[in-house]
């Protein structure tokens, strides 16, 4: 029987993209979204309602990928993915939805990967052994692991997690789905059975409750065409049987004032977090007020001019480092408001004062009506942006909303109507009605999260005297039992596939990826010696023949409305001692007054007025150390705006570079905040295994990552802090004078690069506003600067203590796992990376790390670790080997040590190494995946020095690296990362007795280096 599939509707959103959504003969919903974008996005969408605390959403997002009716073994749907230019699969669970996502370079794979993914999705094996390995189970040692388990052994003790939880108990007072940790509890999921989950896949994995959306360059037919097969095999199954939609029962929400508290570990007690919602009976169809009320939250928080940012954030004693309003749209909408790292001294104080500031701006008709304009405005482009730039993301969201709560098959447009034409023509009382409405007359929840030492004692405890009474109620004879079937399991569960040629799954071509293409000039110079660069040339070089004194770089694209600014700035030349104050500088960037000029006199224009400008002027605006977790020795600008804006934008950069005043009362309130922050960073526990992993193995002076990690900013910020309170007018000076050496750094022609990227042509003088920018500038400046050399971070590695083996373990209250870092130096830089050398090794690395690799499938798989990767990080200048959320990080390191031994011994896997080459491919493309990636890239390669291809030209080389070229590369990196006398060890961890085996492996003996507990006081000196 053929499947036919009938149009329900088709829309264009923003005149940007066109969308249709179809429902096929067998129930399937299909979205289609053109992008002109080189990947293709899919997702696959089922609503499930969970009705305990047991994980089944979320053990189902984990398990269909473990094998299906016509896939029956473990592993091929990635595998295949893989081939197919994927990354893999993906997913996530939301309270009300679970979500499949494939995402592939070109489309060609993409349609080859679809009908399998669904075939997984909608049969899958659902095996007991399967449940064992990746949801959980008790190993011979008489501990709780599995995928699954590790997951959230990590996350249910987070603060943000249990403050959310605790929210959820009394916001619903009916039974429903949204009142469940859908993710699973550990005491639940110690309980769950695999049965219960194959009845809840039953129930909810039905033909007609799963919707498929696919964003990119693919029309119809041909998706209609990759699932026919699919199509045929639901039709064939028959009719199901009527089953109501899940969430169909609107639940009720409270009525009544709420307020309640709850404890998270941690060691700083200083800190916490707040949420204050709001019942407004609204529904999720109000779009027009639902869209108004987002548009409001960015007034309300959003910024210094904001009232609440104004009044509660940015001021000397904040009752919050940073403040966010959203809304969480279900049945019955839930008016958010969420505080971060709130002072404990006033977190009481927080729902009284964000009420009063309510209450006043309705009271006294308080509200700027400019100032939301200019919001309303900013936001209709970044929603413009957002589609150009990345239209899945926002796609999806919607599509979401759509397929879980709408009444009718055609409401999908309205989703997507951002009435922001609608809302400029709004008055202040419009605003203010439902400022009223939604905060001042509606019923409020207000949760707080505090920090506790003793509920961090109370969590280890717990869970050892849990740990005891398990082991002791099990007893030695059944330990050997579960170790042994757990043993079983995994042999099952890693059955080979016998026979891939039947599948008939060949790899594309790298060059069926449709890259953007771009027309760069650098310096007034083409960087292609072909007609449309001299063009271009001719078109920059008309408006001004003047060169300029910075390195300047113009990358033309036509399909585009904006024009996106990147500044780079050399930080070679800056004195060590002043490195450490560069945080400070980029959170000070736009926050603080300028000096202006009238015709008259010169002027003082406040940080709130800077803050209104910026709005006014662009999309988007960013400044910060390091680009793209790269390039961390220089300071980076990012500026997104549209044509129209980019004279008098680019004069508005030039002031705030040349003229920033740092003023004593903004500094006193930037630090304060930025000291507020510190204590979730310090219980960040993978970022501070890399922290760890930076510290030792970068210079302490002139690395600009080591001078900034949390400590050492903590020290820095608490003696600028007692300097201002003691008024030590010496000390101060000299932290505003550190200040303005990096302001003058900043200033230097010679230390900057900048990137105007869009359609050039455009641009009626896209050269002369940058040249009169500095016209003020001495001309021994301006016209002989002498650019400093590219400054990367391999150069700032400590070359000493790099090549010195050592083991450091700094202990993390509340972590419910482990995360570690294995690191040896690179012996490659950025003159050696378009090379086959550096192909072969990055390939190799994939071979280990693909999805369902042997590393993936020998510890993910296993349960030692949820997230193991291998990288090759050139920036750095190491070899990286890392773990997050491992359950056993002595065996997650020891198996991965086995794997790379046998790997070198014997025949290299022909899938995996077929995977590992389509896995570089993906890798490689992905930096291109958008055409402001592009425009990334290719300003990064004028900075590396290396012309126009930069990593397109990695594509031709991955084709022609062979088993011998990996082992070569396995041989001569890989060995030593896996050497304890070799390489650098960091580990983060909650308390000692969850890593014994790792102290008992570095003791010292045959050149292994001894485990140093350490704690971030005195390791980060």
């Amino acid at each position: 029987m053929k499947a036919e599939y009938k149009l329900l509707e088709s829309l264009t959103v923003s005149n940007l993209i066109d969308v249709e959504k179809y429902k096929s003969s067998s129930g399937l919903t299909i979205y289609l979204a053109n992008s002109v974008n080189p990947f293709t996005n899919g997702y696959i969408f089922i609503p499930t309602e969970a009705s305990s605390h047991d994980g089944c959403p979320h053990t189902l997002e984990h398990l269909i990928f473990l094998g299906s009716e016509d896939y029956p073994v473990k592993g091929f749907l990635d595998i295949t993915s893989t081939k197919c230019f994927a990354n893999g699969t993906n997913a996530w669970t939301d309270v009300d939805h679970t979500a499949y996502t494939l995402k592939t370079a070109g489309t060609e794979g993409f349609l080859t990967a679809l009908p399998i993914f669904l075939d997984h999705v909608l049969y899958p094996t659902l095996t007991d052994q399967g449940f064992l390995t990746e949801v959980h189970h008790i190993n011979g040692e008489g501990k709780n692991s599995g995928v699954v388990y590790s997951e959230m052994q990590e996350v249910e003790t987070k603060k943000g997690n249990m403050l959310i939880n605790e929210a959820t108990k009394y916001i619903y007072t009916s039974d429903c789905g949204f009142k469940y940790e859908t993710g699973g509890k550990l005491e639940d999921l110690r309980s769950l059975k695999s049965e219960t989950v194959r009845q809840f896949h039953k129930t909810f994995y039905r033909p007609d409750n799963v919707a498929i959306l696919i964003v990119g360059a693919v029309n119809s037919q041909d998706v209609f065409k990759s699932i026919e097969k699919m199509e045929a095999k639901i039709l064939s199954r028959g009719t199901l049987p009527p089953a109501p939609r899940p969430f169909s029962v609107q639940p009720t929400l409270f009525s009544q004032d709420i307020v309640k508290t709850v404890n998270f570990p941690s060691e700083d007690e200083t800190v916490g977090d707040c949420y204050l919602c709001f019942n407004g009976d609204i529904n999720y169809d109000q779009h027009e007020l639902i869209a108004a009320i987002s548009v409001l939250n960015d007034y309300l928080t959003d910024g210094v001019t904001s009232p609440v940012g104004g009044e509660m954030v940015d001021i000397e004693e904040p009752y919050a480092s940073d403040v966010v309003g959203y809304d969480q749209e279900r049945h019955k909408i839930i008016h958010s408001i969420y505080f971060s790292n709130c002072s404990v001294d006033r977190m009481d104080q927080i729902k009284d004062k964000f009420l009063e500031i309510m209450k006043r701006l309705v009271e006294e008709k308080e509200f700027d009506i400019e100032r939301m304009r200019s919001i309303i405005e900013q936001s209709k482009q970044k929603t413009l942006f957002s589609l150009e730039k990345s239209p899945e993301n926002l796609i999806s969201d919607n599509v979401a909303i759509d397929f879980v709560y709408s009444k009718g098959p055609t409401e999908f447009g309205n989703l997507l109507s951002f009435h922001f034409d609608l809302f400029l023509e709004k008055d202040e009382q419009y605003w203010l009605d439902i400022i009223d409405r939604i905060y001042l007359k509606s019923p409020s929840a207000f949760f707080m999260a505090k920090p506790s030492k003793e509920e961090s004692v109370k969590i280890l405890e717990t869970e050892k005297k849990r740990l005891e009474k398990q082991i002791q109620d099990l007893g030695e004879t059944k330990l050997k039992e579960l170790g042994q079937q757990i043993q079983d399991a995994k042999t099952f569960n890693d059955t080979p596939i016998d026979d891939w040629s039947k599948y008939q799954i060949e790899s594309p071509s790298p060059n069926s990826i449709r890259f953007h293409q771009l027309v760069t000039v650098c310096d007034d110079k083409p960087l292609v010696d072909d007609q449309d660069h001299k063009k271009l040339v001719d078109y920059i070089t008309s408006d001004s023949s003047k060169t300029l004194p910075f390195q300047m770089q113009f990358s033309h694209f036509e399909k585009t409305l904006f024009i996106q600014i990147l500044m780079f700035f050399n930080t070679r030349n800056l004195p060590n001692h002043i490195r450490p104050y560069l945080e400070l500088f980029s959170q000070l960037f736009f926050l603080s007054p300028i000096k202006g000029e009238t015709d008259e006199e010169e002027e003082i224009i406040s940080h709130e007025e800077v803050e209104m400008l910026l709005l006014d002027h662009f999309i988007e605006n960013d400044f910060k150390n390091g680009f793209s977790f790269c390039f961390e020795q220089y300071m980076s600008g990012k500026f997104i705006l549209v044509k129209e804006n980019y004279e008098d934008g680019i004069d508005l950069i030039g002031s705030i570079f040349k003229d920033i005043i740092f003023d004593e009362s903004r500094i006193k309130v930037i630090v304060q905040q930025c000291l507020d922050e510190i204590p979730s960073e310090r219980n960040d526990a993978p970022e501070v295994a890399r922290k760890l992993h930076e510290h030792h193995n970068f210079d302490k002076e002139s690395s600009n990552l080591v001078q900034q990690n949390f400590q050492k900013q903590f020290v820095l910020l608490t003696k600028i802090l007692q300097d201002f309170e003691n008024q030590d007018k010496e000390m101060i000076q000299k932290h505003i004078d550190a200040l303005e050496t990096i302001k003058q750094l900043l200033n230097d022609p010679a230390n900057i690069t900048i990137q105007v990227a869009g359609n050039i042509y455009s641009l009626d003088n896209p050269k002369k506003p940058w040249e009169i920018i500095f016209e003020k500038e001495e001309e021994s400046t301006s016209a002989a600067a002498v650019r400093p050399e590219p400054f990367f971070q391999y150069e700032v590695r400590d070359l000493q203590a790099m090549t010195k083996a050592q083991a450091d373990v700094l202990f993390i209250p509340g972590t419910g796992s482990s995360h570690f870092y294995r690191v040896v130096p690179l012996a490659l830089d950025y003159s050696q990376v378009i090379t086959k050398e550096y192909a072969s090794l990055v390939v190799a690395t994939n071979y280990f790390t693909q999805m369902e690799g042997p590393i993936w499938k020998l510890l993910r798989g296993s349960g030692y670790c949820y997230s193991p990767d291998l990288s090759v990080e050139v920036e750095e200048g190491f070899l990286i080997f890392k773990c997050h959320r491992s359950s056993d990080p002595n065996m997650a390191f020891k198996i991965s040590k086995d794997i790379v031994s046998n790997a070198l011994k014997n025949e290299l896997d022909a899938q995996w190494v077929i995977g590992a080459r389509s896995q570089t491919v993906y890798d490689q493309s992905s930096r291109f995946s958008t055409i402001f990636k592009t425009y990334q890239q290719s300003v990064l390669n004028t900075l590396r020095k290396w012309g126009p291809n930069g990593f397109h030209g990695i594509l031709s080389l991955i084709p022609q690296v062979n088993e011998q070229d990996m082992k070569e590369s396995m041989s001569k990196y890989l060995v030593d990362l896996f050497d304890d006398t070799k390489s650098y060890f960091s580990l983060v961890s909650s308390d000692i007795s969850n890593i014994q085996a790792i102290v008992d492996n570095f003791n010292g003996e045959n050149g292994k280096p001894t485990l140093n507990i350490v704690s971030a006081e005195d390791y980060f000196k």
